[in-house]
């Protein structure tokens, strides 16, 4: 299945190829869920290639003119087996992007994020960074802060429903570490967590 997309001016004109321009191709369904314009008038849009357990999460840069410039395929920033999905996106301030996806690969609905540059290097841990481990998370909102970090939000999922507690992360500079070893004096981890409790009626 192919991904197209296509650019349309504030006047209602078509910008690029009629019909629209190919920026992904799969064998199997593959589905847009999120996308966002680059400081250089282009784009980058999230994917989820696969369903239910196979599901990838792809990210695929695109020029002024519609040109995809991370290859046919896009850029694979988790290939986890057990299934992502519902990716979402915002700029990192940089020139780059943070993105943040379901996860199943522990058999829960946990919240992983993961920041890449402009030339497509991912800077967090392979296949992104655990954000929240729980039964059951949804995230909602990804936003751009100031001073070229994020605020994510998710919910956790829990009975009662009505009171699904909401939590808030500050996505920043968060070094890739893969052992003690890697963890330095110069290294500063900014990850701050806050719970808002449900209003009691």
């Amino acid at each position: 299945m192919n991904v197209y997309a296509q650019r349309i001016d504030s006047s209602g004109n078509i910008q690029w190829a009629d019909n629209g321009t190919i920026i992904f191709g799969s064998t199997e369904t593959a589905a847009p869920t999120a996308i966002i314009e680059s400081p250089s008038g282009g784009a980058y849009i999230a994917i989820t290639e696969g369903t239910g357990e196979s599901g990838d999460i792809i990210v695929q840069k695109l020029d002024q003119d519609g040109s995809p410039l991370w290859g046919a395929d896009g850029l694979a920033v988790c290939t986890e087996e057990k299934g992502q999905n519902s990716a979402v996106l915002t700029y990192d301030g940089l020139g780059g992007v943070f993105i943040s996806w379901i996860d199943g690969r522990m058999g829960r609905n946990d919240v992983y994020a993961q920041k890449i540059d402009s030339s497509g290097t991912t800077l967090f841990c392979n296949n992104g960074t655990l954000i929240s481990e729980s039964i059951s998370d949804a995230q909602d909102l990804i936003l751009h802060n100031t001073t070229n970090g994020a605020y994510l939000f998710w919910e956790l999922k829990i009975v009662p429903a009505y009171h699904w507690p909401l939590y808030m992360t500050l996505l920043d500079d968060i070094p890739v570490v893969t052992s003690p070893e890697d963890i330095t004096s110069n290294h500063t981890l900014w990850i701050l967590i806050f719970f808002l409790r449900p209003r009691e009626n």
